[in-house]
């Protein structure tokens, strides 16, 4: 079996623990999928931590309006 044979959603969903036994079991058994899967991985972490609280607002904003103050 190749990398080919599973798209990158599939070896996402593999990832998360979402696909069926029998695809997991696919996957595993091919080297270049586990590759693949591997470095969709550490591209997955990577995002998460760049994107991590980008859009959270600043500890004193936060601490006003939990105070009523905004």
């Amino acid at each position: 079996m190749t990398a080919h044979e599973f798209g990158d959603a599939e070896l996402l969903a593999y990832l998360d623990g979402e696909v069926a036994p029998a695809v997991a079991a696919r996957i595993e058994q091919s080297a270049a999928a586990r590759q693949r899967a591997a470095q969709l991985a550490h591209e997955q972490k990577r995002l998460t931590a760049h994107l991590y609280r980008q859009s959270c607002p600043p500890s004193d904003q936060l601490g006003e309006y939990h105070l009523g103050l905004l």
